[in-house]
């Protein structure tokens, strides 16, 4: 371990990078002289379809963008870059392409970096070997994991901890790319490499890793933490982002089940003994938080397997009869899928309700989710539920010439396969190196091997 310093000043650039760093806030922020910047990129919450498809959520020129900010910015500083679930779901191809994009964004620049990167899908026999023997458990509300649906399973990734981290910057890398990796493990393992208990990292690193979300006005500015052992001081760099005990106390119900506990692979933080205190500056002071050790060590996996092929439809109502006609209208929808495929799924979701007030009529939307076995049987599915949403016939029908309106053409789209979460359990491990393969590579100025 690093000797502690004083302190360690950890700056969070972007909760997701590659949708667009605020840059004002971001260049106040490393006017602050941090001593790291991180920035997280992905998760599970835009759902499985990244994780079986491999595709990235945000676009290239976003993330070439948002790569060119940090990885400029650390280079500049001599600080490093930890970027953490780089290229969405976890994936190891994700992982590369995001690699290739830092090596063209540090090219460009003129600059090179020395990369750690962690690879986190999880060997298949490594997974076999534990399923058999018992130590892979469901999570709440999961079925038990039978190796026919591991079959089934695209890809399996591991969420890493903040261990496997640490081994990452014994390396003393430039810039360290990982995997599916816990959004805490960014900051909390820089942190304790440098001297700071777990709890006061790991709960400093819970709230950094939204950037200023937990601001009393929220937004998406970079952030500042400021660490010393047993405490960490919190503010937001963007204007008008103050903190307040209040929101930053709020921020423990924000993706958790348990708004006292901060659940890691190897333990929890206990918050119920946390004080927060408003410091200058908009800034909060917490402290008091405990670090409470489990029995073994898991991690969190997550797999997608596909169900079949997606097509979308969706219209705009007008009409305060036709969403009032609303159930009879989707049984003849549904009829109408019916005699062009027997193996269609198909979903029908209303919003909004159309109202009249002062003589204006508001509008609802229908949407047409249909997923079948192949892409021609779903669009023929939403094409006929679209074309009998269309022409519904119902009692009190003022206009035959159509129920909604369609706003794009074409009206019916093919979205590629649908994917679902087939794997969403907790894998034991022996050691914290089972998840999460590290690799060196020197990138920038065509440097990349």
């Amino acid at each position: 371990m690093t000797p502690a310093n004083d302190t360690v000043r950890l700056l969070a650039a972007s909760g997701q990078l590659g949708y667009g760093i605020p840059v004002p806030a971001f260049e106040a922020g490393v006017a602050e002289r941090p001593d790291m910047i991180g920035a997280d990129m992905g998760s599970i919450d835009p759902g499985p379809h990244y994780l079986g498809s491999g595709k990235v959520a945000a676009g290239e020129s976003g993330i070439v963008h948002d790569l060119a900010l940090v990885l400029g910015a650390a280079r500049s500083a001599g600080v490093p870059a930890l970027i953490g679930n780089a290229g969405t779901a976890g994936r190891d191809d994700q992982l590369a392409h995001v690699l290739d994009l830092a090596d063209r964004v540090l090219a460009d620049q003129g600059r090179t970096a020395r990369v750690v990167t962690m690879r986190t899908q999880v060997d298949r026999e490594l997974l076999r070997e534990r399923l058999r023997a018992g130590r892979v458990r469901s999570l709440p509300h999961v079925p038990p994991l039978t190796e026919e649906v591991l079959d089934a399973t695209e890809v399996v990734v591991g969420q890493v901890g903040p261990e496997r981290w640490l081994d990452a910057l014994e390396f003393e890398p430039d810039v360290v790319l990982s995997g599916r990796s816990l959004d805490t493990a960014i900051f909390s393992a820089y942190a304790m490499r440098h001297g700071i208990d777990r709890a006061t990292a790991t709960h400093a690193a819970k709230i950094l890793e939204c950037t200023s979300l937990a601001a009393a006005r929220p937004g998406r500015d970079a952030s500042l933490g400021v660490l010393r052992p047993g405490a960490f001081d919190f503010r937001s760099c963007g204007e008008n982002r103050p903190c307040t005990p209040r929101s930053v106390a709020a921020h423990a119900f924000y993706e958790q089940s348990d708004p006292s506990r901060i659940v890691e692979p190897g333990g929890h933080v206990d918050l119920r003994d946390a004080r927060y205190e408003q410091l200058p500056d908009d800034a909060v002071r917490v402290s008091g938080s405990t670090w409470v050790p489990a029995d073994g060590y898991a991690v969190k996996i997550e797999g997608a397997r596909r169900r079949g092929w997606r097509a979308l439809s969706v219209a705009g109502v007008l009409d305060p009869c036709v969403f009032a006609r609303r159930a009879e209208i989707d049984e003849e929808v549904r009829a109408a899928v019916r005699r062009v495929t027997s193996g269609a799924q198909l979903r029908i979701v209303w919003s909004g309700g159309t109202a009249a007030q002062d003589g204006v009529a508001y509008p609802a939307s229908v949407l047409l989710d249909v997923v079948a076995s192949t892409e021609d049987e779903a669009m023929s599915a939403a094409g006929a539920a679209k074309q009998y949403l269309l022409h519904a016939s119902y009692e009190g029908l003022l206009n035959n010439g159509g129920n909604v309106a369609f706003p794009f053409s074409p009206e019916v789209v093919s979205v590629g396969p649908a994917y679902e979460f087939s794997v969403y359990h907790l894998l034991e491990l022996n050691h914290v190196s089972e998840v999460g393969v590290l690799d060196t590579v020197t990138i920038g100025k065509g440097q990349s091997t």
